[in-house]
């Protein structure tokens, strides 16, 4: 019986372009939802994506990253104070305060547990004190 390196070869090969190919589909699906909606449709060019992210210098050019709790938060304070009549700036400063608190839950089950408690007499859960601690 004959045999065929050749053909083993390249059936390898394929093979290896497919799992290399099927490895990047599977990170960029992941990727695509370990970003919030609200966060990754922001308007490019607008206020809010400027208190949502900074500009960092790469070698290859300016990208944008984001900002942690701590310096959006007193970013989106401004905007809003600039527009109280926007309901969306509300809703965007609800949702970094709730990833801020969702980070120190991870963080600290204790800590969580005695801010919650803290949060729900006062009916607030946005404290600055909260975004500090955070970050």
């Amino acid at each position: 019986m004959k045999s065929y390196p050749e053909l083993r070869r390249k059936q390898k090969r394929i093979l290896l372009i497919a799992w290399i190919f099927t490895m990047v589909v599977a990170a960029v699906a992941a990727a695509d939802d370990a970003i919030p909606d609200w966060l990754q449709f922001t308007e490019a060019g607008s206020r809010i994506e400027n208190a949502l992210f900074r500009p960092m210098r790469l070698p290859g050019g300016a990208v944008l990253a984001r900002r942690p709790p701590s310096e959006s938060g007193p970013l989106l304070d401004e905007l809003v104070s600039k527009e109280p009549a926007n309901a969306e700036l509300y809703s965007l400063r609800a949702l970094i305060q709730r990833a801020a608190f969702a980070k120190l839950s991870a963080q600290s089950p204790r800590l969580s547990g005695i801010m919650s408690a803290q949060a729900g007499a006062k009916g607030s859960i946005g404290s600055p004190k909260l975004v500090q601690l955070v970050s």
